[in-house]
């Protein structure tokens, strides 16, 4: 097939010294990991991946690479086998029932193949017969025929070929599980199956690493493939600090003090061992993205975050010899916070400690202003709808200053928030930790009458008492209240319009201020102090 989707295609070459990896040993015992890439997929069915060096090779990998063919293209076209419409220069994926070009219908001649130029002499001798075949891979090689729309239109095509080759001829039916990988020239280099995890590497000369773009991006080492459904998934294979070099940088600021940075790299170590495996259902370890760690891959790569992960190779931080899981945020505001306070149950190191290097950093403290609509609107997009908001306030709150509890009233009910569940509904970018205050534009300070202390309430909760005594609720009178101290008069709210959310620090709040690090890293601190100061009682090692 000559149909390409239109795509951008960097080809950048890089040759870096390669850095042998070592056994970790114990619990940190993992050599490679497998990352799957969100960011660059351009399309979810099909990608580009391009690189500079000598084209492709393709092999398995048991102690080694082990290669089953090589090409020298320099790019490979990579997509689901499915159904697909050609408009204009670009393939679509449709559904089975709609109009296509081409389906994942197949057939296949009878044998089997152990070496890829084995079966590729075979589909040369046929070529020149006129009949146009490719490799199918599952752990041995056969000779595929055509892409059919219908198991039909393959019955009449199994039976042409069967009587010209003089050869049994099967029907392949269309499954989920397949992918088709292409040469530029539109020529079918192989269909695989991906659970026979075959690694894809640049073809390089000794001393040089792979590097390999998808859809424009950059990455080291090895790729693989996987299929959900229709879903095309491309995973990075590599050694675990090269992953490191692509995520460093991306959680922290390669300006700032090395000994952060070196913090920030046994932070990651920590995370990536402790969650190992997070996406077996998917094929690979860890996602790049911040359900995980952001990890970006090669090209934000940098000599100084490199060498963060390097001068602390193979380091990582345990209590009691167990790996911690080293929960971090962007600043605390001033004090971290208890792991049974953010998450519900308790964890000896994530301990909230005193942090007043944090203080005076960017989002050391924030303001988020929102009408009563918008709060309505935040709480229907998550499935909560207690009508028209009137009152917001915390009902509880950790030694620290945290909110456990939120309290929401509306005219159709109540609804708490407990801990971060008020970040996830109003938005984390927003509501930046739990650390906050609730203001509105109908606060008022009221006295009991007894010992007459200020009290801060909202108008709709205050009762009015007439000259003859009469008690009267002003939510369910009053729109407005007139408040005059003799000289100047407001006119005020009962239901509130606006609340204001003042609050401290961004981030849930546990384990290691990202902020603080850089500023103990400024005044001195090395990167076991830092981490030894954010994670109570745990240990470099």
């Amino acid at each position: 097939m000559n149909v390409r989707r239109v795509l951008i295609i960097i080809l950048t070459v890089m040759l870096v010294q390669f850095i042998s990896i070592n056994v970790l040993g114990d619990e940190n015992d993992i050599k490679y990991i497998r990352v799957g890439l969100k960011n660059p997929m351009v399309y979810e069915d099909q990608a580009v991946i391009s690189t500079n060096n000598d084209g492709f090779s393709i092999g398995t990998i048991d102690s080694s690479f082990n290669e089953i063919l090589k090409t020298d293209a320099k790019s490979l076209f990579i997509r689901l086998d499915d159904f697909y419409k050609i408009e204009g220069d670009v393939l679509k994926l449709v559904d089975e029932n709609e109009q296509s070009d081409y389906g994942p219908y197949h057939l296949e001649i009878q044998g089997e193949y152990e070496a890829y130029d084995d079966v590729k002499a075979e589909i040369t001798n046929l070529e020149n017969t006129g009949v146009k075949a490719y490799p199918y891979y599952n752990g041995k090689f056969r000779i595929w025929l055509g892409f059919y729309r219908t198991y039909e239109e393959a019955l009449t095509e199994a039976g042409i070929f069967s009587e010209k080759l003089g050869k049994q001829i099967n029907i392949i039916d269309e499954t989920k599980t397949r992918i088709v990988i292409e040469d530029t020239e539109g020529n079918i280099l192989l269909v695989l199956k991906p659970d026979t995890k075959l690694y894809i590497k640049g073809n390089t000369v000794e001393g040089n690493e792979s590097i390999i773009a998808v859809n424009g991006s950059n990455y080291r080492d090895y790729l693989t493939l996987n299929r959900v459904n229709e879903e095309l998934i491309i995973i990075n294979y590599l050694p675990l600090e090269h992953y490191l070099y692509g995520v460093v940088p991306r959680e922290m600021s390669v300006n700032w003090p090395l000994e952060a940075l070196k913090a920030q790299a046994v932070a990651a170590r920590n995370y990536a061992l402790v969650s190992m495996r997070k996406h077996e259902d998917l094929g690979y370890d860890l996602c790049d993205t911040q359900h995980c760690q952001v990890y970006a891959g090669y090209d934000w790569e940098s000599l100084k975050s490199n060498k963060a992960v390097d001068e602390t190779y193979g380091k990582v931080l345990k209590y009691n010899g167990k790996l911690v899981n080293a929960y971090f945020h962007s600043t605390s505001g001033g004090h971290t916070e208890n792991s049974e306070n953010v998450w519900g149950y308790k964890i000896p190191y994530l301990r909230g400690v005193k942090d007043d290097f944090s203080i005076g950093s960017p989002n050391d403290s924030w303001q988020l202003v929102l009408n009563s609509k918008e709060v309505r609107e935040k709480l229907e997009a998550n499935g909560i709808d207690i009508g028209d908001i009137y009152s917001i306030e915390p009902l509880a709150i950790s030694d620290y200053g945290r909110v456990l509890e939120l309290k929401i009233e509306g005219t159709g009910g109540v609804e708490i928030l407990k801990k971060e569940k008020s970040r996830k509904i109003f938005g984390y970018g927003s509501l930046k930790s739990t650390w906050f205050n609730v203001k509105s534009d109908a606060d008022v300070y009221v006295v009991n009458g007894t010992d007459f202390e200020p009290v801060k309430t909202t108008l709709n909760k205050v009762h009015v008492v007439s000259a003859n005594g009469t008690i009267t609720s002003t939510r369910n009178v009053y729109s407005q209240v007139k408040i005059t101290n003799g000289d100047k008069t407001n006119i005020m709210p009962v239901i509130p319009n606006v609340y204001i959310f003042e609050g401290r620090g961004w981030g849930h709040g546990l384990g290691m201020s990202q902020w603080g690090a850089k500023k103990m890293a400024e005044l001195g601190y090395n990167y076991k102090q830092i981490l030894e100061y954010y994670y109570t009682g745990a240990k470099v090692e």
